[in-house]
Parts: C-alpha cells; sequence; structure tokens
C-alpha cells in the first residue's frame, strides 16, 4: 500500500491521505487540497516531513503549482507533523485557534 493518496471529490477539491504505522496498524490521516482561482490551499499536513515533501511533489506533477497557503486545523501529530516541510518549501502557514473555556 502506498502511503499517500490524492482522491478527486471534484474539479476544486481533493482528499489527501497520508498513513502511518502505529502498533503495527497502518493509520490514515486526511486533509484536502483546494484548487480555488486565486490558487492552491493546503488544509492540514501529513503525519511527518517525508509525507509532506511527497505529497507536495505529488502536487506540483498534477497541478503544475505551488502550494500558496497552507491551514492547519488543529494540534494534532496527523495535522502538524509535515509543518517543517511546508516552510521549508516557503509555503505560508496558519493555523485555527484554540480558546479555552474561562469560567
Amino acid at each position: 500500500m502506498s502511503l499517500l493518496k490524492l482522491s478527486k471529490i471534484n474539479d476544486e477539491v481533493w482528499v489527501h491521505t497520508t498513513y502511518t504505522n502505529i502498533d503495527g496498524y497502518s493509520v490514515p490521516a486526511n486533509g484536502l487540497l483546494i484548487n480555488s482561482s486565486k490558487g492552491l490551499y493546503l488544509i492540514d499536513a501529513t503525519w511527518n516531513v517525508q509525507l509532506a515533501e511527497e505529497l507536495l511533489r505529488l502536487i506540483e506533477q498534477n497541478f503544475h503549482k505551488r502550494v500558496k497557503k497552507a491551514i492547519i486545523t488543529h494540534h494534532k501529530i496527523d495535522r502538524v507533523g509535515g509543518i517543517q516541510a511546508l516552510l521549508n518549501s516557503k509555503i505560508p502557514v496558519e493555523s485555527t485557534s484554540f480558546k479555552l473555556n474561562q469560567p
């Protein structure tokens, strides 16, 4: 099984799925790639830098353009593990805010 899969939902939205091994099990994590008139937007990184680098190569091969911005939805390893590869590629990375409920 490949550790990376890019699946088309429609002309503007693709799902990227990456896999890692945890306790002998192959565990998937999904994110999105949005192909808008303003550019490509990546929603969530991958499990690690190597998978993110592979994802960026696959995006370049299929779309012939770079990711304009990455948006991270939450802080879990399957979402943030590949951030350094995005930063190394000079892709701006933003994250959703996190607020604690205060009494």
